[in-house]
């Protein structure tokens, strides 16, 4: 096998009262660490083809870059996201 960068996209839910929150994680298989790519916002009814729409565009995010050059890697998941959250408030 060649020397590809491998990537594990994992999902990660926060149930708020009026949403779930979906982190689209990737861990850096190298490295083992993590970033968030985006944070999806999902009200319901959930529908198919809104979630779809969204997968797509986390394929074509990665397609185009590579995740770790979008968002800075972390040692653990719980940190990658709450840095994520940090930098998408402005602290």
């Amino acid at each position: 096998m060649s020397e590809h960068r491998l990537y594990r996209k994992l999902y990660v839910f926060a149930r708020t009262q009026d949403c779930l929150l979906r982190y689209c994680c990737f861990e850096d298989l190298q490295s083992n660490q993590f970033c968030v790519q985006n944070v999806d916002h999902l009200y319901p009814p959930f529908e198919k083809e809104s979630v779809v729409e969204r997968d797509i565009e986390i394929l074509e995010l990665l397609f185009e870059q590579a995740p770790s050059d979008r968002s800075p890697c972390w040692p653990t998941i719980q940190e990658a996201i709450a840095r994520f959250e940090q930098d998408f408030r402005g602290d």
